[in-house]
């Protein structure tokens, strides 16, 4: 699949200058991972003036949908509605991770033949609450970072009434901002296209098992690399030899949302789980594009079977049944026949996200990027970031007298809006 042709839309949305000092620095990185983490590391890295072959059993495809396709992707300040860190150092992290994939995912969608091609826009998401905020420390917290953060900002309880959620539901607050939303189908499939035509870029099919700690020199010297990113999802718990990696299943309903039936649905809306251990209380309503909408959702650890449908699995009727409560002109809606359930695993990690150099032994090339959990599009731009980083230091260990690259940034004001070459496409 490796192609020898130059992208043509990567960087037709830059908007602020960037420059790359040194030419290639000609180092090879092994990718493993075909989802959005993988294969937005890759583009990062070919970014960064490193060859790049990715290797995964599947890339995304229409008639065989890989977990990146089946992702909620809503943009969202962590942690997620659909669970919640456990590790305060993995959330500051992930505040500026997604502050950096906000901002990129911004400039796609404000250019109208890339937004048309990536099938990201932005959209207002809504977030109600059981209980006053104020009345909750963690969620006060949450709400003052992103009003401080987050373009479009509003904390009313009115958007309640406005946008018409019923009035019995239970919800009592409610605060909103602009939020990336992504067709996951259309991106997943632009940047398989795009990284293919790219100079450097070899994409492959293969399966890669085992530990990788242990054969980290065959796989150097058989892909011909210099370092290897393991960003395998719930594989990580094979080839990093990390058994705190488990699936967390998630399910969506895909209605139409054509305006036929009742007014098209243009923005987010969600109710967080509650924290109870257990709960399934969640809402979850977005626009996957202009003509489909999403419902969810399902958060249930370890649980593998995928397949599922209203008839035969009891939660996920239920999880139907409690977005039609929530808002009731859903009750018009029709499932969409074509395409009407998404089930996937969302690759969650007891201890968080793992963005790191493998530790186990004295100047490893493994880095490791997996344990995004529901929140792979957030932080998809913030993790590859965090990864070429490392990279980076890997390369003048390799050869101490050149730097990997040198990039000229612009300042960035936001605590969590990141820094370097993310202000790009």
């Amino acid at each position: 699949m490796a192609s020898h042709l130059k992208p043509t839309i990567v960087d037709s949305t830059q908007t602020t200058k960037m420059t790359k000092r040194s030419p290639p620095n000609g180092l090879h990185a092994l990718v493993i991972g075909g989802g959005v983490t993988g294969l937005t590391t890759a583009w990062e890295l070919n970014d960064r003036g490193y060859r790049v072959t990715v290797v995964a059993e599947r890339y995304a495809s229409k008639h065989n949908r890989i977990t990146s396709q089946i992702a909620g992707a809503l943009w969202e300040w962590p942690p997620a509605v659909c669970g919640k860190h456990t590790d305060e150092i993995s959330l500051d992290k992930s505040k500026r991770w997604c502050m950096m994939t906000f901002h990129r995912f911004a400039r796609m969608a404000a250019d109208p033949e890339v937004s048309k091609a990536t099938g990201i826009r932005m959209r207002i998401a809504n977030f109600f609450f059981g209980n006053p905020i104020e009345s909750c420390p963690q969620q006060t917290k949450k709400m003052h970072e992103i009003a401080a953060n987050v373009p479009g900002f509003r904390h009313d309880a009115a958007i309640i009434n406005e946008l018409g959620v019923a009035p019995g539901y239970g919800v009592v607050d409610c605060y909103q901002h602009l939020s990336p939303i992504c067709d996951t189908d259309q991106y997943m499939q632009y940047l398989f296209d795009m990284l293919s035509k790219r100079e450097g870029v070899t994409l492959t099919h293969g399966r890669i098992s085992g530990d990788l700690l242990q054969q980290e020199a065959e796989l150097l010297k058989q892909y011909n690399a210099d370092f290897i990113v393991n960003a395998s999802g719930l594989a990580a718990r094979e080839l990093a030899s990390d058994d705190t990696v488990y699936p967390l299943r998630g399910a969506l309903v895909r209605v139409i949302n054509d305006g036929s039936r009742f007014p098209r649905i243009t923005q987010a809306m969600s109710v967080s789980l509650d924290g109870r251990e257990g709960a399934q209380d969640m809402v979850f309503i977005v626009p996957r594009n202009d003509n489909t909408l999403i419902l969810g959702g399902l958060v249930e650890p370890r649980e593998t079977n995928l397949n599922l449908t209203l008839d035969n699995y009891a939660p996920l009727r239920q999880m139907y049944e409690r977005n039609l409560a929530f808002y009731p002109d859903l009750r018009k809606a029709i499932i969409d026949p074509e395409y009407p359930f998404a089930v996937g695993l969302r690759p969650f990690r007891q201890k968080n996200v793992r963005v790191e150099r493998e530790d186990r032994v004295a100047a490893s090339r493994i880095i490791h990027s997996y344990g995004q959990g529901g929140s792979g599009f957030t932080l998809s731009f913030g993790c590859a970031f965090d990864v070429g980083e490392i990279a980076d230091q890997i390369a003048r260990e390799i050869r101490p007298h050149r730097a990997a690259h040198d990039w000229s940034a612009p300042h960035q004001s936001s605590q969590y809006s990141g820094h370097g070459r993310i202000s790009r496409l």
